[in-house]
């Protein structure tokens, strides 16, 4: 006795063939990628959660009484993207730290100022909150005290702090702002005749600036300095709000920290960013390329100095963290200074710096946050790409400083070329992501980008 299969049976026992070569070769692929992710050691995924931007701390400056305050914070932002603060009122802060291009500049070096060239890149300020040290040479101790420099500096705004005070006095708006959030403004600056412009030049005593400030009394003095303290005070408070999160890096931690377990198939989320060759270039930057060395924690930065070997040092060239600290410690608004908030008779970290030779060449290891959108790279912006970058330092035993001096932590990393291009595919998961950038809160433009990415 034969029976009939009906039409329906047939194409149930097909479905199900199908299916089941379906499974087959999900578990196929499964089973590739697990073969194929990388496998970190206990001790490997406990530096790997260090690195997160989770462990970020939402610490305020000591040194400056009102960081974190919210109306600080707007009065900064207010200030950092006027032109007012300028000599000429031509450039802001935001003219070099563009928000547009990552808080930084995509010129190698920026020439505002033709007569008067700046020979630095403009680093990003991605993260700057957390910074030990501030700028390439470490020449202040505090993110105040660094946005300070550029109002004064020839090459950059070209501004001066009493016309910084007169601006403060006579604009409403400004006025306004400073008073709400520092008290009045004194009543000898007030009444006092002030100069179109003045600054102390203590390399220059015959500009035209440091007679005009001279000329003024010491206590007319200290009001303009106090003042002009608390314009960078506010400029800090807005700064330190530029934090970087929720990276494809940052969200494969979480995954990470979430199972508790090293089960790569869970780990892995390409269509998030962090793929296998991502995967790959985080065990070279933990391991063989020794990365980890500098660029550690959520910033991934030691927040300290090294030799790059860019080029030869000499006593003619930019001696880097050699200058920068004798410019630090003469500073009057570093931490041992009147306008400092830091409590007197609390330890210092400027009790700690001296000055060495060793330092000569030296500049500050920059933060990897947003890495792939933030160039050309290095201080002296001569490298386009993070290919280059990478390939720089696979070479750099070759290269020696002056009097033979060899940066210990720099040898060559002997990387095959997949190993380079792996590394770099980790960076670029560094990228973090926005919600409404401060430059459209600012203007008032509106996100026609495709989601948040920068």
């Amino acid at each position: 006795m034969t029976s009939r299969i009906s039409t329906a049976s047939i194409f149930y026992i097909a479905s199900l063939f199908f299916a089941f070569l379906s499974v087959n070769a999900t578990a196929t692929t499964a089973t590739k990628v697990s073969s194929d992710f990388p496998a970190f050691s206990k001790k490997e995924i406990q530096i790997i959660k260090t690195l997160s931007s989770q462990r970020y701390t939402n610490t305020s400056d000591v040194s400056n009484h009102v960081s974190g305050s919210a109306s600080a914070i707007a009065f900064g932002k207010q200030l950092f993207f006027s032109k007012k603060l300028s000599g000429d009122g031509v450039i802001s802060c935001a003219s070099c730290h563009n928000p547009k291009e990552d808080w930084a500049t995509h010129d190698a070096i920026t020439v505002k100022r033709t007569a008067y060239p700046s020979t630095r890149h403009v680093p990003s300020l991605w993260g700057v909150k957390y910074n030990r040290w501030y700028f390439w040479d470490g020449r202040a101790d505090s993110l105040w005290s660094q946005a300070l420099q550029p109002i004064e500096n020839i090459s950059e705004m070209r501004g001066s702090r009493v016309q910084i005070a007169r601006l403060l006095i006579s604009d409403f708006s400004f006025r306004k702002s400073y008073e709400a959030i520092f008290g009045r403004i004194p009543t000898l600056l007030l009444h006092a005749k002030l100069p179109f412009r003045a600054r102390p030049v203590e390399t220059e005593k015959t500009n035209a600036d440091h007679l005009a400030w001279v000329k003024l009394k010491p206590p007319v003095q200290h009001a303009i300095n106090t003042l002009f303290s608390n314009v960078g005070k506010s400029i800090a408070a807005f700064e330190e709000t530029l934090v970087s999160k929720d990276s494809p890096f940052d969200q494969f931690v979480a995954r990470l920290t979430k199972e508790k377990l090293n089960t790569p198939t869970e780990l892995f989320d390409s269509d998030n960013g962090f793929s296998v060759s991502a995967a790959k270039g985080l065990k070279l930057f933990l391991g063989k390329a020794k990365c980890i060395t500098c660029h550690f924690g959520p910033n991934f930065s030691d927040g300290e100095f090294h030799h790059s070997f860019l080029s030869p040092v000499s006593l003619q060239g930019d001696l880097g963290r050699y200058d920068g600290i004798q410019l630090l410690l003469t500073n009057p608004f570093n931490g041992h200074g009147k306008f400092t908030d830091i409590k007197k008779g609390s330890r210092n970290k400027l009790d700690f710096v001296y000055l060495n030779v060793e330092f000569r060449g030296q500049f500050k290891t920059p933060s990897l946050r947003n890495v792939e959108r933030t160039f050309p790279y290095m201080h002296t912006g001569e490298f386009k790409t993070l290919k280059d970058v990478i390939h720089y330092y696979n070479t750099i035993s070759k290269r020696k400083s002056v009097n033979d001096h060899q940066e210990i932590l720099l040898k060559s990393l002997e990387l095959s070329k997949a190993e380079e291009k792996n590394l770099v595919v980790f960076l670029k998961s560094l990228n973090g992501y926005r919600t409404l950038s401060v430059a459209q809160k600012h203007s008032g433009e509106s996100n026609t980008e495709t989601g948040d990415k920068l």
